[in-house]
């Protein structure tokens, strides 16, 4: 058997995301709580993809970062900010 292209292969990746999607939604859609196996099978998806916060989460925290306090040792009296 060949191996996938990566073009398939992306594709498999990408249903897969939603395929498990889709299920979480229908079940808070429905009222019904996800069940456990359905959550875990999804972190272990996110884990294994090394997706640890969401994308947009990420590209607003490096957007303010340049706009925050820098609270490093040289910033600190006695353990509190100053």
């Amino acid at each position: 058997m060949a191996r996938a292209s990566e073009e398939a292969a992306d594709a498999l990746h990408a249903l897969t995301f939603q395929i498990v999607q889709e299920e979480i939604e229908g079940y808070r859609d429905r009222g019904e709580p996800v069940p456990p196996a359905l959550l875990a099978q999804a972190i272990k998806l996110l884990k294994d993809n090394d997706i640890n916060s969401p994308v947009r989460a990420r590209k607003v925290a490096d957007e303010l970062a340049p706009h925050l306090p820098d609270f490093g040792p040289e910033d600190m009296v006695s353990g509190v900010p100053h």
